[in-house]
């Protein structure tokens, strides 16, 4: 005859259970923490390797936003480097004569790429409406648009809006590595885009991209 677990002995197996459990939780979720963060870091090192893709080609950084009548506007770094980042198609399907909001890039913004999330990013994971976007002057874009989330920024520098008005108050205006400007060029031509040699304290000891 085969003795069964007394109550005590099941209540003892279960705490053990529940001690390793415990044990093992905070290993798991660190591993997966490491694996966000590889994953975010790898996305900034893609990003950066196709802006120094971009720098090799034309002696110049990628502007934050390109600006002007007649050019568009709002047309993003990474909307430049699309093709150093694999994805030459949806480049060609951008229409850089027009907003980005316009109906015709209606497609290529709002598609989602890995390599402008971070996993650990507390965004949700929704497109963003195109009239929720407030830009610097306070001003929202018009209706009917949406962006596909990114959770990277360029070092745009500015003064324009509330976020560098602490520093511009007590040391003026101030410039990052991809400065807005104000004429669309492909390839070579005089524009007011960074230069290496622009950047006094290195490019190794500057941010480009968080």
């Amino acid at each position: 005859m085969r003795r069964a677990f007394t109550l005590i002995e099941l209540l003892v197996v279960i705490a053990i259970i529940g001690v390793l459990v415990g044990l093992l939780m905070p290993a798991v979720q660190s591993a997966r923490s490491a694996a966000r963060r590889a994953q975010c870091q790898n996305n900034l090192k893609q990003i950066g390797v196709a802006m120094s893709s971009y720098l090799s080609q034309r002696n110049v950084l990628p502007m934050s936003a390109v600006a002007g009548i007649g050019h568009g506007i709002n047309q993003s770094c990474f909307a430049l480097v699309l093709p150093h980042l694999e994805q030459q198609p949806m480049y060609n399907a951008y229409n850089f004569l027009v907003e980005n909001y316009d109906p015709a890039n209606s497609t290529v913004v709002g598609t989602k790429l890995p390599n402008f999330m971070c996993p650990d990013s507390p965004l949700p994971p929704d497109n963003l409406p195109s009239d929720q976007v407030v830009r610097f002057d306070g001003t929202k874009y018009p209706a009917g648009s949406s962006f596909a989330r990114c959770t990277y920024a360029a070092n745009w520098g500015g003064s324009q809006n509330t976020l560098g008005s602490e520093y511009t108050t007590t040391k003026g205006a101030y410039k990052g590595v991809m400065m807005t400007v104000k004429m669309v060029i492909p390839a070579g031509g005089v524009t007011t885009c960074i230069r290496p040699q622009d950047i006094r304290d290195g490019m190794a000891n500057t941010l480009l991209v968080g």
